[in-house]
């Protein structure tokens, strides 16, 4: 009996395919044979599977990182031209201002040279004006009048010429400071195009980074999953030699108050009642698997119900599946209820149609309490949905 328990735990604990097998007796073990060899081939199918689409996220991978190390030479390279541009208008700034000095020196020059020139002109009007009355009262000093108002001509003229080239000069200075002032908007602007394209690779950069993070977390998580599957493979590998070395079906002895399971369909009691978190044939797992039965929410403690007269097969532990009981049916159905908080009875045990067998919990590593439930004929997970009652 427990040999018995113990292989029909692990066939129930892997993910299986089966032939459909009458609804009289339990399958013979050449059909089981033939079932886990199926399962057997599906597993490496599976890993085989798993490797090749390790393979393409590690390609798409190291494409990416290609990729994501021609941004960070971009990066590089347009971090340099900043820095470039940043010194260009760090010089033309310096260039500015000294031509910004040389006009305020050329400035304050015309404006001493204006004022030199206006005292220079009033002098010599007075000088002329004096010297006609001069002229009229002493003759004799007419030639020196004359040379010294010559002088101050000459004077004025040459104050005028100088004032003249300061105002070229300056007209020139302007001209420097125009095009410089223009040259610096124009790096300015540069410089703001290229820290743009420099937040926009940062931004690339960022994003390909996430991108690869995520395809090693993929490639982590089809890694696990193919270590999984390959201790599955080797479980199935040695069910087989304990499949071999069965040599009979054990006769199953069930209470006779009810009707036999395989008429039961579409009427039997739920296990417990209460909102369904997860149903048959829904993805978990990323979507590398699904749920084989019903998750039903229920509180912790909350008992858990026989859904037709059978025995216990099996009450242990199993990873994903926590604390479970599986009963066994007539016409080799099997029901599985898992995550539970506590399970009373023991192997071989007999049990009637709505007997507590279990209370509800969140073993197997949930956070949710409830129940998970399967029906099974033989290693084939069935749809719930058309067995219970409505």
């Amino acid at each position: 009996m427990i040999r018995f328990s113990l292989l029909l735990a692990a066939l129930l604990a892997l993910p299986v395919l089966a032939q459909d097998a009458t609804d009289g007796d339990a399958a013979p073990n050449e059909t089981r044979i033939q079932e886990s060899n199926t399962d057997l081939k599906k597993l490496q199918t599976r890993i085989e599977a798993l490797n090749q689409r390790v393979d393409k996220e590690r390609d798409k991978q190291d494409s990416l990182r290609e990729e994501l190390q021609g941004t960070e030479k971009q990066i590089a390279d347009t971090s340099g031209r900043l820095k470039e541009i940043s010194g260009m208008i760090s010089s033309q700034q310096r260039k500015i201002r000294a031509t910004q000095d040389d006009q305020n020196r050329a400035e304050s020059r015309l404006a001493e040279q204006k004022k030199a020139l206006a005292q220079q002109i009033r002098a010599a009007y007075l000088i002329g004006e004096r010297g006609q009355i001069r002229l009229l009262l002493n003759q004799d000093n007419a030639q020196k009048m004359d040379r010294v108002t010559a002088y101050y001509d000459y004077l004025n003229r040459a104050r005028a010429n100088y004032a003249e080239n300061i105002r070229n000069q300056l007209e020139k200075i302007n001209a420097i400071q125009d095009k410089a002032s223009q040259q610096n908007s124009e790096l300015l602007k540069l410089k703001d195009k290229q820290q743009r394209a420099l937040s926009a690779l940062e931004t690339k950069r960022s994003s390909r980074g996430e991108t690869i993070r995520k395809i090693d977390e993929r490639i982590s998580g089809d890694l696990d999953e193919i270590k999984q599957l390959r201790a599955n493979e080797r479980s199935i590998q040695t069910l087989l030699k304990s499949l071999r070395d069965t040599l009979s079906d054990i006769p199953l002895d069930v209470i006779r108050d009810a009707k036999p399971f395989p008429q039961m369909k579409g009427k039997l009691p739920w296990p417990i009642r209460g909102k369904l978190l997860a149903s048959f044939g829904t993805s978990k797992a990323g979507g590398h698997l699904s749920w084989n039965g019903y998750w039903i929410e229920a509180p912790n403690g909350a008992p858990v119900r026989a859904v037709a007269n059978g025995r216990v097969a099996y009450v242990g532990w199993m990873q994903r599946y926590g604390l479970i009981i599986i009963l066994e049916h007539e016409g080799g159905y099997f029901s599985l209820y898992g995550h539970n908080d506590s399970v009373d009875l023991t192997g071989g045990e007999s049990v009637r149609i709505g007997e507590t067998i279990a209370k509800a919990g969140s073993t197997g590593g949930y956070d949710q309490t409830g129940v998970y439930f399967e029906i099974r004929k033989g290693t084939q997970p069935i749809n719930p949905k058309l067995w219970l009652s409505k």
